[in-house]
């Protein structure tokens, strides 16, 4: 899953919520200064995902069934 792969110049910050993805996952997440401020993953059941999130080193993460939360304020690691 890539985030945020072509923002349009001018959209700084914002929010998406409910978008629907492969493998049955629903996204909402928002940004500030064109980085992934919040993420949130809806699983019907347990997945691997590769997150590509600006500002952050690709990762391979396994999404159990339910909602899974990611936070990060880019002056830290990002936390679960």
């Amino acid at each position: 899953l890539e985030l945020l792969p072509a923002l349009p110049p001018g959209w700084n910050r914002g929010s998406l919520a409910g978008v629907r993805c492969r493998n049955g996952l629903t996204l909402s997440f928002s940004w500030k200064r064109n980085l992934i401020t919040s993420l949130e993953i809806r699983a019907g059941r347990p997945v691997t995902v590769r997150l590509v999130i600006p500002g952050q080193v690709p990762a391979v993460r396994e999404i159990p069934a339910g909602i899974s939360r990611f936070r990060w304020d880019h002056r830290m690691p990002c936390t679960d």
